[in-house]
């Protein structure tokens, strides 16, 4: 609450982000913002890499510093390549665009 009023959408609190349903609720994992997705583990918002287990499956996200999922494009982190599908997925072992990509996600061909 801030000045008698639930807090709703995102707020920072103490450098922390947050996301508060309408209700004022805390939410807690994926969060559509907009076109934008976000991902919240336990309070705190995720930025960089996130490896999750869905439906038995190991996936991995990035994260932009703002919090934004990566998705449908080629991102440079660390001097290395990667391609993150338009659900945000990182490709593994394929071909995207003419270039390889290894099992790690990382672009082995320029």
């Amino acid at each position: 609450y801030q000045d008698g009023k639930a807090l709703t959408g995102s707020q920072t609190i103490q450098g922390v982000k947050y996301f508060f349903n309408t209700d004022g609720t805390l939410k807690t994992g994926w969060v559509k913002d907009g076109s934008n997705r976000r991902y919240y583990a336990g309070k705190t918002l995720v930025v960089g890499w996130k490896d999750m287990e869905t439906s038995g499956n190991h996936t991995t996200y990035y994260f932009t510093g703002e919090g934004l999922l990566v998705t449908g494009k080629w991102l440079e982190v660390e001097g290395k390549w990667y391609y993150f599908h338009p659900d945000g997925t990182l490709a593994r072992n394929t071909v995207i665009d003419g270039y390889e990509v290894d099992e790690n996600g990382v672009r082995t061909t320029s």
